[in-house]
């Protein structure tokens, strides 16, 4: 294995550990946070064509479609879990403000022609 490869196995590692652990924090706080953030994720889906999760976090939050987690991170798995249901897919990335204008995963809806 070159020293890339490894770089990179460690560095999706890091990643699922903190997913998890943002998760479960938000499990923790709220039983069934993941499925009601999958909800609102489903909601703002059916009516938004193209969005970061940032956009789908404060509408949530905004509307009260489920509690904040402790952890803003656990939108991630949030989005996966939507990702899996079908409910969205990765198209591309966008700047987002809450990360300094850095690239974050673009979703499209698949709920929408």
């Amino acid at each position: 294995m070159s020293i890339e490869e490894f770089e990179r196995r460690l560095a999706e590692a890091q990643r699922d550990i903190g997913m998890a652990h943002a998760k479960g924090a938000a499990e923790r706080a709220t039983p069934g946070w993941t499925t009601f953030a999958v909800a609102a994720i489903r909601e703002y889906a059916a009516a938004h064509q193209h969005f970061p999760a940032e956009h789908v976090r404060r509408w949530a939050e905004l509307h009260r479609k489920c509690p904040p987690p402790p952890n803003e991170k656990a939108w991630g798995p949030a989005m996966k879990a939507a990702q899996k249901a079908g409910i969205i897919v990765p198209d591309g990335a966008m700047r987002v403000e809450s990360s300094n204008l850095s690239f974050k995963v673009r979703w499209r809806s698949c709920l929408l022609p």
